[in-house]
This record gives C-alpha cells, sequence and structure tokens, in this order.
C-alpha cells in the first residue's frame, strides 16, 4: 500500500498513460525541456552576435559620420596664398609644415606633379606643399597610355595643366592602411618623412647626411658647435616630419547622405536585439 500511495503522491508519466490518471498541469518533459533550453540559447546568442556586429559597423564608420555633419562649405586653401606658396597662410603651420584640418570638405588649386595612376584612380601632389590628391580616371583610353600626355588644345601648349576641385581632405595619420603603400611611395619619391610614419632606410640615412653637412657647415661659419635646433634649421625640412594630406576628389559632404540610414539600421538591430533578449529571459523565468 505504501507504494501504491508513493505512487499517487509521485506519479510518473507511465502511471499516467497505464492508469489514465489525469496529467498535472505543472508537468514539464525533461527531454523537451532540454531542447528548448538549448534554442533559446542558440537564439540568444544570434542576437548578440547580431547586436555586437552592428555595433562594430557603426565604429568602423564614426568617420563618415562625421564628415557627413560637418560644414558644407568647403574651406578655401589657397585663400591668402602669394606666388611663392599656393596654400594659405592660415593652414600652415609656425614650422612651416600645413596644418588642415583633417575630414573636411576643402576646395583648392594647384599644379599637379607626379602622377600615379591605379586601375581606375590617379593620384598626384600639388606642387610646393604636402597635399596630394585622388582622382577618378575619367580617360578612356586602355590603361598602358593613360600615363602619356593628352593632345593640348592650340595657343595653350605652354600652359602648364592647373588641378582646380573639391573634396574631402583627410591627414595621412587618419586615412585607412590601404593607403600606406601610397604614402611610403612618395615618401621614397620625394625624400620626406611624413608625421605618424616610419621612414625607410634609406630616407633615414639621407637625414643624417643632411644633419651632418649642416653641423660642418654651422660649426665652420660659427666657430663653435651649434645646437639641435640651428643645425634642424640649417638642414632644411627634409629632416623633420611633415604633415600630409590627401584630396579625395569630388566626395562632398552630401556624398554621405547614406550614412545616417546605415546608423538608423544598426540602431534598430541594436535595440531589436535587446528587446528580444529581455523578453527572453522574462519568459524563461516564468
Amino acid at each position: 500500500m505504501s507504494g501504491d500511495d508513493d505512487g499517487k503522491r509521485n506519479p510518473t508519466e507511465e502511471a499516467w498513460f497505464a492508469q489514465g490518471a489525469p496529467v498535472p498541469d505543472d508537468f514539464v518533459d525533461p527531454e523537451l525541456a532540454a531542447v528548448d533550453s538549448g534554442a533559446e540559447w542558440g537564439q540568444r546568442a544570434v542576437l548578440v552576435m547580431v547586436a555586437a556586429f552592428a555595433v562594430f559597423l557603426a565604429v568602423q564608420y564614426v568617420a563618415e559620420l562625421r564628415y557627413w555633419m560637418s560644414d558644407r562649405t568647403p574651406m578655401e586653401l589657397n585663400e591668402g596664398a602669394d606666388e611663392s606658396l599656393w596654400i594659405g597662410p592660415r593652414y600652415v603651420g609656425e614650422d612651416g609644415t600645413l596644418q588642415i584640418p583633417s575630414n573636411r570638405f576643402a576646395h583648392v588649386e594647384g599644379i599637379p606633379q607626379r602622377k600615379s595612376i591605379s586601375a581606375d584612380r590617379e593620384y598626384f601632389n600639388l606642387i610646393g606643399s604636402s597635399l596630394y590628391v585622388e582622382r577618378v580616371v575619367e580617360d578612356d583610353r586602355p590603361r598602358i597610355l593613360r600615363g602619356q600626355p593628352m593632345s593640348v588644345p592650340r595657343g595653350q601648349e605652354s600652359i602648364r595643366p592647373l588641378y582646380d576641385g573639391a573634396g574631402r581632405v583627410v591627414a595621412f595619420e587618419d586615412l585607412p592602411r590601404r593607403y600606406q603603400g601610397l604614402i611610403q611611395f612618395y615618401s621614397d619619391s620625394y625624400q620626406v618623412e611624413f608625421c605618424g610614419f616610419e621612414p625607410s632606410a634609406e630616407l633615414r640615412s639621407h637625414q643624417v647626411r643632411l644633419k651632418r653637412q649642416a653641423e660642418l657647415a654651422l660649426t665652420e661659419s660659427l666657430g663653435r658647435a651649434p645646437t639641435e635646433e640651428e643645425v634642424l634649421e640649417r638642414a632644411g625640412a627634409s629632416v623633420r616630419c611633415q604633415h600630409g594630406y590627401l584630396l579625395l576628389d569630388g566626395q562632398s559632404p552630401q556624398s554621405f547622405n547614406y550614412v545616417p540610414l546605415m546608423y538608423a539600421v544598426f540602431v534598430v538591430s541594436v535595440l531589436g536585439s535587446a528587446f528580444f533578449l529581455l523578453r527572453s529571459r522574462r519568459d524563461a523565468r516564468k
């Protein structure tokens, strides 16, 4: 009898089917519960991954969002410039290097030099500055001929080509890693050390040689050992790092009108994931 009493107090699933006993409302099949628990954890993991990926993408596009929010009126980089310097004095620091706000809309005129061409873009430096330009190639000739000069209209043979354009100007230090090869190329080509980048061994040797020559010349003229500041002043800009900038031709803040829509999607993804996670936890506690 005691066994029957225990069976009645603690009925099993077999007893319910064999004896026709009613199934309690609070009964939970342990196997089904395990399946449901595993599915819930899988759903939570997916939601967390979706939210994390949205945050990751949002961080990647912070610079584009800031540029979209920046002033739509371009900075005039030539404002106040004279014949000896194309860039206006307000964008040149006391040490003679460029000091242009990064990730801003700017307009500039200048004479291009040392062009290099990739698959669909060309790059060049503006004479007298450490400002470089990236421009989409509009030459429809075969790529092997794009480096060749195009025909010049009659009467303009002696006129040098002038770049006149506007776009997004970005400091070399703020550019993506894919531009490092281009920066290294111009550093070696012009024997210029760009701030934030390690110069090549060849450029470092060139700088040491210039400093040594300046030190010997100053020692002879001054009759004493020159100071480090005097040596750097005599050696010139080649022994100091220069702030380099790249103008992405044609990229205005309006070109990034899609960025706010992307961030709206990011926010919805994060909030939606958080909502479903909280609801899942609340349902699990019931």
